[in-house]
């Protein structure tokens, strides 16, 4: 798979609205009386006017929580504002990474998106979910809830970086670990930082904070910029959120990094 790093950029607006009408029986309904598709569900079959869409080894899902929508397209990741009156839902917002993966996956992405953008009904009966309209059919299954991981002695896997209103996808084999020992390990392409850290409720403050040096030779532009990033928010301290098997660290100056469990 190729991929390609685009640094500090604006997200993309994927998706301006999404409308569905919400019906069916053996649904789960909401307070209003409307679909409740509060969850987080993968796609295990998708069709548009070209076909049914190859889902082999692709991970594509759809997480709903409160007012918040996300997931990922295949290749990148998404998100918006969700609004919910009567039995209508409407997904506004919306937005996502920038990260180029080989041709067949960005095609899914782009069918995928595309279905979201004119879908107009929406169904669920236990833990199947279907939205469909305007000759697209996109049906979902629910995952089972996600015990969280423990933020500490747990691997963090580098996913992408928040900068304001700005994520960028992350280039692989950045790696954060807070030790039970009071230890912070994190390792790039470019170096590794090591210190040390305290917890008061969600916020850690880093003491001690120092580089080492990476593989021999010099770093690329891109994972040196990565690099810093990551240091950045170390260094400045930050507030951290385990939900499942993410984590989402976030630093007063509007920077932050999220990661996953490893």
């Amino acid at each position: 798979m190729s991929v390609r790093f685009l640094r500090r950029t604006a997200m993309t607006a994927l998706v301006a609205g999404l409308l569905l009408s919400a019906c069916g029986e053996d649904v789960s309904g909401a307070a209003d009386g409307g679909v409740d598709l509060t969850g987080s569900w993968h796609l295990v079959s998708g069709r548009d006017a070209d076909g049914s869409f190859d889902l082999t080894g692709r991970s594509v899902t759809l997480v709903v929580e409160g007012d918040a929508a996300s997931g990922t397209s295949a290749c990148n990741h998404y998100s918006g504002d969700l609004g919910i009156e009567g039995d209508s839902v409407r997904l506004s917002g919306m937005s996502g990474t920038e990260m180029a993966c080989e041709p067949a996956v960005m095609d899914l992405e782009r069918r995928y998106l595309d279905a979201l953008v004119v879908v107009e009904r929406a169904e669920r009966s236990g833990d199947a979910l279907s939205l469909s309209g305007r000759g697209r059919q996109l049906d979902f299954e629910l995952d089972p809830p996600v015990e969280d991981a423990p933020l500490i002695d747990t691997p963090w896997l580098l996913e992408s970086i928040v900068d304001g209103e700005a994520v960028s996808s992350a280039l692989p084999g950045s790696e954060l670990r807070l030790g039970g020992d009071g230890t912070l390990e994190a390792v790039t392409g470019c170096g590794t930082m090591t210190g040390r850290f305290e917890v008061a409720a969600d916020a850690v403050a880093v003491t001690g904070l120092t580089t080492g040096p990476g593989r021999a030779g010099r770093c690329p532009a891109a994972e040196q910029e990565q690099h810093d990033q990551m240091l950045a928010v170390l260094r400045d301290g930050f507030t951290a959120q385990v939900e499942g098997d993410r984590l989402r660290l976030r630093s007063g100056q509007g920077s932050g990094l999220d990661l996953h469990a490893g």
